[in-house]
């Protein structure tokens, strides 16, 4: 019977396309000779293993094995054909939980994305907060043309840093306030200093 269906020039041409290595070629053929002549088993069958092997279209490989077995219900191959079936099924469930996993490992490396710039931008936050806290000690909350006002955590030190960038400016500080600060240094929140 399949001597009979390879007469078909189109089934010919495929299988001389399938020996030469061009499985896309081949199955185009196969489907030409099947859109003429949908009963030739043969064809079914090979496209079908060409489907499965080459192209990896599990579904298709399964319809043309399905569509083999019904017109040759009694062949030698049915156990081999249903053992490829299942094994078509197989790879093709398991490309949905490739597909699974695939989305499952986009989302974890998104959350973590997420919680990478929200952790940034909290630290973005928290500088802005230090450069306003800075601005506000130099501007109209604290320095004027010739003065500043201690904030809570302010040093000599600190301020020298501040108003010179440069810390160890802190004895001009403390000479033009010496009568006020004493010799203990010690700084009281809201007290104005002259800033030499």
């Amino acid at each position: 019977m399949d001597d009979d269906e390879r007469s078909d020039p189109y089934v010919q041409e495929a299988m001389k396309r399938q020996r030469e290595g061009n499985p896309d070629d081949a199955v185009a053929l196969y489907q030409k000779a099947l859109d003429r002549n949908p009963t030739l088993a043969r064809a079914h069958f090979d496209i079908a293993q060409l489907m499965h092997d080459y192209k990896r279209d599990y579904v298709r490989a399964i319809y043309h094995y399905s569509r083999y077995l019904e017109l040759r219900p009694d062949t030698e191959k049915k156990d081999m054909i249903k053992g490829r079936i299942q094994q078509a099924g197989q790879l093709y469930a398991a490309t949905f939980f490739r597909a699974e996993t695939q989305a499952a490992e986009k989302v974890a490396k998104l959350e973590r994305d997420n919680f990478e710039l929200k952790e940034e931008v909290e630290r973005l936050k928290e500088d802005i907060r230090q450069i306003r806290k800075k601005q506000d000690k130099k501007g109209t909350g604290g320095r004027t043309a010739h003065t500043y006002q201690v904030q809570d955590g302010d040093s000599l030190t600190s301020i020298a840093d501040d108003l010179y960038r440069d810390k160890n400016k802190w004895q001009l500080i403390y000479d033009a306030n010496r009568d006020q600060i004493g010799e203990s240094m010690a700084l009281r929140e809201g007290q104005i200093l002259k800033i030499p």
